[in-house]
């Protein structure tokens, strides 16, 4: 998919995206990019910009550089013409440094003068193998505040469900829990699901989840236990996808209808008895009822209405997960599932995916869950596609500082710029800000720490880039739904 998230400049009309309601502003033109990550093994970067008008006389001007202030590190400039819509770029990624840069088209008039910026984030990363955390699974288990933990060591869960259609090649060594076949990383964990309810609609009624009777159910998952429980890599048995859905008992002519939470528990409890060393896990949809079903699984995944599958992924993305954490406790784990391609491809974007992943974890959700169902997202799509190895080897990196028991007083740092989202971490001895811009703008944001405060070096650690710590704080741009993890090193009082 390519994207079309325009920014704009200072002065200029309020930034838009391509998914924008008819009454936010007109923006002349969009922002065409080939790849998010690229790698040392690219030979090039292609890039375009499409002209939304044929009103504007005068020129397309697409630099690669670190902000919006620093000198180009790419440039090129293309004259428009009367009657044409599309201007390709290509630039070299042999040539520009490892790390972040932003990509900024400026639309000229005929004088030169700046009209509309476009921007957009890339990374150049060297993709080397995630590594093999494990040959062998002794036990999955909880740590008192949710982290999961393999052998006794954390671990974020990081996976797709199934889509309809062929995997990109560009989804590779990223997914660390086997469900889709796309992207694994060596020695993947296994996810194996017990099938034991069945959907019906049979008799003209609702959707429904026939369960089986106590003999049936006992039987089922036995088999798949008994099947599956010497894997060495197993990780849990997924009992429910949209557990929610009502379950009924046919006996004869007749119906019953059952208490899900409970049935589940059963579940559970009945494949625990037989496998104590592994956890087992169910999915919901629906956010009004997941109090009732905390007990109902070792692992609760969820997906919300308002976010996961919205048209809009961001904007209430941060209240579900808090929301989700609040009403499950501090000590139950949950993955948060993120609509990859629902309600619809065109709904999302590799900035979108990015965005979404570190929110959740922030938020406090204990792993990902990517749906990349039913209509699924075509090969086409490759700045899309190109999105998940790359957060997969940020994710293995920010997880750890994520999760890392605080201190009583961690140092107290406030944000100014509109759509900021951040968190404060201490970790081996540094202080760490993760941030995330919510806007589908370019922001420039400065964050300050509330007592006097001075850091000897201030790194990205993504992004093979400093930024200065002047007076008692930092400023920073941020693109459209950008992420960025500082590290502070040396952080001490003036």
């Amino acid at each position: 998919m390519l994207l079309s998230i325009i920014a704009s400049i200072p002065g200029s009309a309020q930034a838009t995206s391509s998914r924008a309601k008819l009454s936010e502003p007109f923006q002349p033109i969009q922002l065409q990019l080939d790849k998010y990550y690229y790698t040392t093994e690219d030979s090039n970067i292609q890039a375009g910009v499409r002209m939304e008008t044929a009103d504007i006389v005068g020129s397309i001007c697409l630099r690669i550089r670190r902000d919006p202030n620093a000198d180009s590190l790419a440039e090129e400039k293309s004259i428009l013409e009367a009657g044409k819509s599309d201007y390709p770029f290509t630039f070299d990624p042999g040539k520009l440094p490892l790390g972040r840069m932003l990509v900024t088209a400026d639309l000229l008039d005929k004088a030169g003068k700046k009209l509309f910026t476009a921007c957009r984030v890339i990374y150049k990363k060297e993709m080397r193998p995630m590594v093999p955390q494990w040959d062998r699974v002794e036990k999955v288990s909880v740590r008192e505040d949710g982290v999961l933990l393999v052998n006794g060591s954390p671990f974020c869960p990081f996976f797709a469900s199934e889509g309809p259609h062929e995997g990109s090649p560009l989804v590779r060594d990223c997914f660390n829990v086997t469900y889709s076949g796309l992207g694994y990383t060596a020695r993947p964990l296994k996810r194996v699901v017990i099938d034991i309810g069945e959907w019906t609609t049979e008799e003209g009624t609702e959707l429904y989840n026939k369960w089986p009777d106590e003999t049936e159910l006992q039987k089922r998952i036995r088999e798949t236990v008994s099947a599956n429980i010497s894997d060495p890599l197993l990780f849990s048995w997924f009992t429910s996808y949209e557990a929610q859905i009502p379950m009924f008992r046919k006996e004869e002519d007749t119906r019953t209808r059952l208490d899900n939470p409970a049935e589940l528990k059963k579940a559970s409890d009945i494949v625990k008895g037989m496998d104590p060393n592994h956890l087992t896990v169910i999915e919901l949809d629906d956010m009004n009822v997941l109090h009732s079903y905390k007990d109902a699984a070792d692992i609760i995944e969820v997906a919300s209405w308002h976010s996961s599958y919205a048209e809009q992924l961001i904007p209430n993305l941060a209240r579900d997960v808090d929301r989700i954490g609040k009403d499950l406790g501090a000590g139950k784990p949950f993955l948060f599932w993120i609509g990859a391609s629902i309600p619809r491809e065109s709904s999302r974007t590799a900035d979108d995916i990015r965005c979404a992943s570190y929110l959740a974890l922030m938020h406090g959700a204990k792993g990902l869950v990517f749906h990349m169902g039913h209509e699924g997202i075509a090969l086409t799509s490759t700045r899309h596609w190109s999105v998940y190895s790359g957060l997969a080897r940020e994710v293995d990196r920010l997880f750890p500082i994520l999760i890392e028991p605080q201190p009583p007083a961690p140092p107290a740092v406030s944000v100014k710029g509109a759509g900021i989202d951040f968190c404060v971490r201490e970790y081996q001895g540094a202080t760490y800000i993760i941030a995330c811009n919510t806007a589908d703008r370019l922001v420039e944001a400065s964050f300050s720490f509330r007592q006097h405060a001075a850091a000897k070096t201030v790194e990205l650690p993504f992004e093979n880039r400093k930024v200065q710590f002047k007076g008692a704080g930092l400023t920073d741009y941020f693109g459209p739904y950008e992420p960025h993890l500082y590290k502070l090193s040396g952080l001490g009082s003036k």
